[in-house]
C-alpha cells in the first residue's frame, strides 16, 4: 500500500471522526490505490491520548494475496495462527487480519471486512433493507453484503458474547451522491433508527468541504455516508503525503511527555472501517502503524520507523565495513594460523561478530551524532533506524569477502584447490547479489527502501533451492571427483553470472522509481512506462538478468541437477508472474503497453506474457 494523504486538525471533528475528543488530531489515508475505488485505511491520531479500551465488535479484515501469505508464513518472528488456506495475524493493538493464499478476484487485495452481530436477522434487515446493500449469502450465523461487483464485502458474524464496543469503537464509511443524503436521513428518522450526527458539513484546511451523516446499526456499529462529489475532490492522492506525515511524527513529542510522567504511551487504537470506497483506522499511535503496514503488505509506505533513513549510504558503509573488517582479521590474526585449520573458523566468526556489535552500538551512534547537522527529519537522528540496515550490509560484505578469501587461500594452501574456488566465487556472487538488490533500489527509490529488499527471506522455495545447490555441490565433490575437472564449464558459468547480474542492475537503474520487487496491482502517479535502454530489447530485462544469473551460478558449480531444476522452476515462476504483472500493466497504460507487447518480446524463453482475448479501448 501507499500513503495517499495526510491531514492535521487543531480541534475535534464535528462528526466525532476522531472519537469523543476535542483536541488536536490528524488522519492519514493508506491503501492499495486511490480512495474512490479501493478499500483504504484512515489512521487517525489524537495527540496526548494514551490508551483505549477494546471491545469485541471488530472481527477482522480479509486480504487475498499469495505473496503476502508466503511472506508471513516464512517469517518466524511474526506470531500467527494457521488455518486451512489462510493465516490469522494481529497487530500490536490486537486487531486481526486474515491473509488468504489466493488471488483477489478484483484489482483490490482487500476483499472483506468482518464485524460482530448480536442478531443476524436484525442485521440483515438493517443493512439490506434500510442501507440498501445487496445480500450475497446468509445463514443463522453470518450474512455477507456488498454494494456492487468487485467491491469489498461486509460480513456480519454472530457473536458468542454480547456486543461490547469499548472505547476503540469502529465506523464504516461509504460515499454516495450528495442528493441522497437528506432522503437517507429522513428514511432513518421514519424507521426510528439511530442518527448519531445529522447532515453536517466538515471542513478540511485547504481542501474540499464534504457533507456527511452518521448512523448506527442495531449493534451500535457507526456508519458514515459522505457526499461523493466533494469527497472525490477531497480524496485525491497527495504526492507529498509521505513527507507531511514524516514531519508530523518528527514534531510529535507526546511519547516523551508520557515517559517524563512515569508511563508509556499505550499503542491501542480506535478503528473506523470503510467498505465500498474507503476504510478508517481511528486513534492510532504512530508507533503502531509500521507493524500494521507490515502485516498488510503495504510495500510503498514511507513514513514510519520501518522506513530507513539514508538507506543507500548506510548500506554502502555497512558493506565496506564488513569487507574491511574481515580483511583486517585475515591480514592480522589469521596470518599466524592456516586459513584451513580447526581454529581459524572459530576465531574468524567470534571476532567478526564482535566487530559487528562494536560497529552497531559504538561507531553508529557516534556517526549519527557527527552527521546530525545534515539531518532534515527527526528519524534521521535515531541510531536504531540505521542499525538493521547497517548490520545486514555488514554481514553481506563479510560473506562476500569470505568467498573471495576461500578462493585465494585454497590456491595457496590446498593441493586440490579446484574443489574449493567455484564455491568461494559462488558465495561472493550470492552475497553481492543480495546486497546490490537493496543498494540499487535504495539509490533509485529511497522512500520505498526497506530491509526486505535484501531478499534474504524471499520465499521458502528460494531458500530451498539455495540449500539444494549447496548440498548437490559438496555431495558431487565427494562422490564424483571428476566434477572439478570441467574448468570450461566453471568459466562459462562465471561469465553468465557476471552478464546476468550486470543486465539486471542495468534494468533496475533504467527503470528507477518505476521498478518494484513486488507486482503492483494499483497504479502510482509517478509510475511511467519505460521503453528505453535495456527495456527496448525486452519487456522484462530484470527477470531475464536474474534468470541467467541463477543459471550461471549452477554452471559455475557444475551442478547438473540444479542446472536443470533452476531454469525449470524459474520458467513456472515467471510464467505466472509475468502474466499477472502484464495484466496490471495493460490496465495501467492501455494501448501504449499493448503496442509495447507487439513490438518487444518478454526476453524469457517460451514466455509470452499476458495476451488479451480481445482488444479493448485504452484504460488510461
Amino acid at each position: 500500500m501507499q500513503v495517499l494523504r495526510h491531514e492535521e486538525f487543531v480541534e475535534g471533528c464535528k462528526a466525532a471522526c476522531n472519537g469523543p475528543y476535542d483536541g488536536k488530531w490528524s488522519k492519514t489515508m493508506i491503501g492499495y490505490g486511490p480512495e474512490d475505488n479501493h478499500f483504504v485505511l484512515e489512521l487517525t491520531y489524537n495527540y496526548g491520548i494514551g490508551s483505549y479500551r477494546h471491545g469485541n465488535d471488530f472481527v477482522g479484515i480479509h486480504i487475498h494475496c499469495p505473496e503476502l501469505y508466503r511472506r508471513i508464513a516464512s517469517d518466524s518472528t511474526l506470531p500467527k495462527i494457521e488455518h486451512e488456506g489462510f493465516l490469522e495475524v494481529s497487530d500490536p493493538a490486537g486487531y486481526r487480519f486474515f491473509i488468504h493464499n489466493e488471488k483477489a478476484s478484483s484489482h483490490d487485495p482487500v476483499r472483506k471486512l468482518e464485524l460482530a452481530s448480536a442478531n443476524i436477522h436484525r442485521s440483515i434487515d438493517y443493512w439490506s433493507e434500510k442501507c440498501g446493500m445487496k445480500l450475497l449469502e446468509s445463514s443463522d450465523k453470518h450474512a455477507l453484503f456488498n454494494y456492487g461487483e468487485g467491491q469489498c464485502q461486509l460480513q456480519l458474524t454472530l457473536a458468542k458474547q454480547p456486543i461490547d464496543r469499548g472505547q476503540a469503537y469502529g465506523r464504516v464509511a461509504f460515499s454516495c451522491p450528495r442528493n441522497q443524503l437528506p432522503s437517507l436521513q429522513e428514511k432513518m428518522d421514519k424507521e426510528g433508527e439511530t442518527v448519531l450526527t445529522r447532515l453536517v458539513s466538515l471542513e478540511t484546511p485547504g481542501k474540499a468541504t464534504v457533507e456527511v451523516i452518521i448512523l448506527a446499526d442495531p449493534d451500535g456499529h457507526e456508519i458514515c455516508f459522505v457526499g461523493d462529489e466533494a469527497f472525490c475532490s477531497l480524496s485525491q492522492v497527495d504526492p507529498k503525503a509521505d513527507e507531511l506525515l514524516a514531519v508530523a511524527m518528527a514534531e510529535d513529542h507526546s511519547d516523551s511527555w508520557f515517559q517524563k510522567r512515569g508511563g508509556k504511551k499505550a499503542q491501542n487504537l480506535e478503528v473506523e472501517w470503510s467498505i465500498s470506497s474507503w476504510c478508517r483506522l481511528v486513534n492510532v499511535d504512530p508507533a503502531v502503524v509500521w507493524l500494521v503496514v507490515r502485516f498488510a503488505g503495504f510495500e510503498h509506505i514511507a513514513m514510519v520507523p520501518e522506513v530507513l533513513p539514508w538507506p543507500a549510504p548506510t548500506s554502502l558503509v555497512g558493506f565496506i565495513l564488513g569487507v574491511s573488517s574481515l580483511l583486517t582479521i585475515d591480514c592480522t590474526l589469521l596470518s599466524y594460523t592456516p586459513f584451513f585449520s580447526i581454529l581459524s573458523p572459530f576465531l574468524l566468526i567470534a571476532i567478526f561478530v564482535s566487530l559487528l556489535f562494536l560497529v552497531s552500538y559504538g561507531f553508529l551512534p557516534c556517526a549519527v551524532e557527527f552527521f546530525s547537522s545534515y539531518a532534515t527529519r527527526g528519524r534521521d537522528l535515531d541510531p536504531r533506524g540505521y542499525r538493521r540496515n547497517l548490520s545486514i550490509a555488514f554481514c553481506l560484505g563479510g560473506v562476500f569477502l569470505f568467498g573471495l578469501l576461500l578462493t585465494f587461500h585454497a590456491s595457496k594452501e590446498l593441493s586440490n584447490s579446484r574443489a574449493i574456488w567455484p564455491f568461494g566465487i559462488y558465495l561472493a556472487f550470492l552475497a553481492f547479489f543480495h546486497w546490490s538488490e537493496f543498494f540499487v533500489s535504495a539509490l533509485t527509490s529511497p522512500s520505498r527502501a526497506g530491509v526486505d529488499l535484501y531478499l534474504l527471506d524471499h520465499s521458502p522455495e528460494y531458500l530451498g533451492a539455495m540449500a539444494l545447490s549447496f548440498i548437490e555441490y559438496w555431495l558431487e565433490v565427494l562422490f564424483w571427483p571428476a566434477k572439478v575437472t570441467f574448468l570450461w564449464i566453471n568459466l562459462t558459468g562465471l561469465l553468465i553470472c557476471i552478464a546476468g547480474e550486470a543486465f539486471r542492475k542495468m534494468a533496475m537503474l533504467t527503470a528507477a522509481d518505476n521498478f518494484s520487487h513486488y507486482v503492483e496491482h494499483t497504479w502510482r502517479r509517478e509510475h511511467h512506462l519505460v521503453r528505453k535502454g535495456v527495456y527496448a530489447w525486452c519487456r522484462h530485462p530484470a527477470y531475464v538478468g536474474w534468470f541467467f544469473w541463477s543459471l550461471g551460478t549452477q554452471l559455475l558449480l557444475v551442478n547438473p541437477l540444479c542446472s536443470f531444476v533452476y531454469p525449470l522452476a524459474a520458467y513456472f515462476f515467471f510464467h505466472d508472474r509475468v502474466y499477472s504483472e502484464e495484466r496490471s500493466l495493460v490496465a495501467f497504460f492501455g494501448d501504449a503497453y499493448r503496442s509495447y507487447q507487439n513490438e518487444v518480446p518478454t526476453g524469457l524463453p517460451f514466455i509470452h506474457g499476458y495476451v488479451e482475448p480481445a482488444v479493448r479501448a485504452s484504460t488510461r
